[in-house]
């Protein structure tokens, strides 16, 4: 059964990176914050893509897996009941990758879209990427 009760025992032991981990683009190698990182709670509202979600109900999940996928704005994530882990969830936002073509032909959009963030492990990491990001980051 889904709920929002996780501790952080609990949520350190679903992820596979350390609680909070919340890579930074280019593989690791860049500035740019992930919008979500390792031991986030969120809510899986529903619906999705290509079934990736399939066998998921509606209901709180950790993010249990956080990468980098691209030298742009790139990821992706697997969200977890401790039970199942959910297929791969590609993000990407085409006017911040290189290559957006090369995305387009992996039908790669925003996989995470039906879920809502109700609690990040790392607040100073989204912080920063919303500044970044409202400052104008670019490649």
């Amino acid at each position: 059964m889904s709920r929002v009760a996780w501790t952080k025992r609990e949520r350190a032991r679903i992820t596979h990176h350390a609680l909070g981990h919340r890579p930074v683009n280019n593989w690791g190698d860049g500035d740019l914050p992930a919008p979500w990182a390792a031991g986030d709670i969120v809510e899986y509202l529903g619906g999705g893509k290509d079934g990736r979600l399939d066998g998921f109900d509606p209901g709180f999940y950790v993010v249990c897996t956080a990468f980098s996928i691209s030298v742009g704005d790139a990821w992706y994530f697997r969200v977890s009941d401790r039970e199942k882990c959910s297929d791969r969830l590609h993000v990407y936002y085409p006017d911040r990758v290189p290559d957006p073509e090369s995305f387009k032909e992996q039908r790669i959009v925003d996989f995470m879209a039906p879920m809502r963030l109700v609690e990040t492990a790392d607040p100073h990491g989204l912080w920063v990427r919303a500044r970044m990001l409202a400052e104008g980051w670019a490649l």
